[in-house]
């Protein structure tokens, strides 16, 4: 009986011990299991802000991409533009002769440039000292016939001629010197009085003949603003 009660007593400790045991385990492997969650949710956390770093850094990449892009498209345009200003430039300095009729005269030596939009309404009058450009247009005022012919004289706008032609003629007006050519010294000069005021004069009579002449003189009035380049364009040929 005496080893019976220690038997059990034995068994009892054993059983507790075992018990014990496997508490304790069950407690490692959950705490093991705990720590494995945390280590995989830190990792997954660590991927997630990976990730997201990842995906912000390709963002900013692509951004920086864009902009790049946005800015060469933006040097393009302004080169494109630069070249067409140029492009543009260049052909309204180099197309003078699309732009002008040269008008050369061998024997005094020069040449002047007219608009094209001068068409038909203007004549160069050739004399022996100098030149005369006279306005032509649709009405007979215009075209100031010589009374001895048919021949038209038009109405003078301007006149080009030699040193010794001003020297030689006291009524002149606006007289100016604009170049030399066949080592002549050449002059800009008007009449004293002014010829296209015939356009509008109250005599023409007839109402055809008057709108024709105002229509006329609206025309050379505008012409008139080009002479100042036109003289410009003074140039010896020699």
């Amino acid at each position: 009986m005496k080893y019976f009660g220690m038997i059990l007593i034995s068994t009892i400790l054993l059983i507790f011990t075992f018990t014990g045991c496997t508490n304790k385990n069950s407690t490692e492997k959950t705490d093991t299991t705990k720590e494995t969650d945390t280590v995989e949710e830190r990792d997954t956390t660590e991927e997630t802000d990976t990730s997201e770093e990842i995906d912000t850094s390709e963002e900013a990449d692509i951004s920086e991409e864009t902009d790049t892009t946005e800015e060469i498209d933006t040097s393009e345009e302004i080169d494109t533009a630069e070249e067409t200003d140029t492009d543009e430039n260049s052909e309204e300095y180099n197309g003078l002769d699309s732009q002008f009729i040269v008008y050369e005269n061998k024997k005094f030596g020069f040449s002047l440039e007219f608009p094209i939009s001068w068409g038909d309404n203007y004549i160069i009058k050739e004399n022996e000292d100098y030149i005369e450009i006279n306005f032509v247009g649709d009405s007979e005022t215009s075209k100031n016939y010589y009374e001895e012919s048919s021949q038209i004289n038009g109405l003078t706008m301007f006149y080009i001629g030699s040193e010794d032609f001003i020297n030689d003629n006291i009524f002149l007006d606006s007289v100016r010197e604009i170049g030399r050519a066949n080592d002549i010294s050449y002059y800009y000069f008007t009449d004293t009085d002014y010829p296209l005021s015939a356009l509008i004069n109250d005599y023409i009579k007839d109402d055809n003949e008057k709108k024709l002449a105002a229509d006329d003189y609206i025309i050379a009035k505008k012409m008139t603003e080009d002479i100042e380049n036109i003289i410009d364009t003074f140039k010896s040929i020699e």
